[in-house]
């Protein structure tokens, strides 16, 4: 019987040893994938989400010192042009020779919206300073651009303020705070303000 195993072919016990050496290096790990993309918008159109893909990480397999080398795996490119509307679709994972995936493809998906840009003057106020002291700002006023959704059917900036906090103040060497926006709406898309950082004097009462 076993002069037959030797020469037709290998004993069960023998098959375990052989997978056994095999499996020894073989590992796995979980790793995030990267979108490859390159996407231009149609004037007055910007994204309304973030570009996204589902899964947004895999479980890939292989040797370990092969793995160990990856933290991340790449799709094939996903590329628009003039988008002016919602997109979605299937891309491909990039194969890696000697490595295998436990997803081959992801789902990608973005909104997209038409905006209106709006801009407003506000006043700088600090926030969170004691009862007996007082927070000089200079400048005292940021000029804001918004880009909101369209059709605006209330004011989007309506009860926006902008402040800096005496915490920050506190902890600065040079006495700059940054500017913050409080009670942005859902209608504002995006934002930017100059200045994005202003000088504070502490004044002790």
């Amino acid at each position: 019987c076993s002069y037959k195993n030797e020469m037709y072919g290998i004993d069960h016990d023998t098959k375990h040893i052989i997978t056994m050496l095999g499996s020894e290096t073989q590992d796995s790990k979980r790793v995030p994938v990267y979108l490859v993309h390159s996407l231009s918008f149609r004037p007055q159109y910007i994204n309304a989400s973030e570009f996204t893909c589902v899964p947004d990480s895999i479980i890939i397999y292989g040797d370990k010192f092969k793995i160990d080398k990856i933290d991340r795996v790449f799709t094939a490119p996903v590329r628009y042009s003039d988008l002016h509307a919602d997109i979605q679709g299937l891309i491909p994972i990039d194969k890696i020779r000697g490595v295998r995936f436990s997803d081959t493809e992801v789902r990608y998906s973005m909104d997209v919206t038409r905006f209106v840009e709006i801009s407003k003057t506000y006043q700088i106020h600090p926030v969170n300073v004691p009862s007996d002291r007082k927070l000089l700002v200079y400048p005292s006023y940021v000029e804001a651009v918004f880009k909101c959704r369209y059709p605006v059917n209330v004011d989007a900036t309506e009860h926006v303020s902008f402040v800096v906090d005496y915490n920050e103040f506190a902890t600065s060497l040079n006495g700059k705070c940054t500017v913050r926006p409080e009670s942005l709406s859902d209608g504002i898309l995006t934002y930017e303000i100059d200045p994005v950082a202003v000088d504070c004097v502490l004044e002790v009462r």
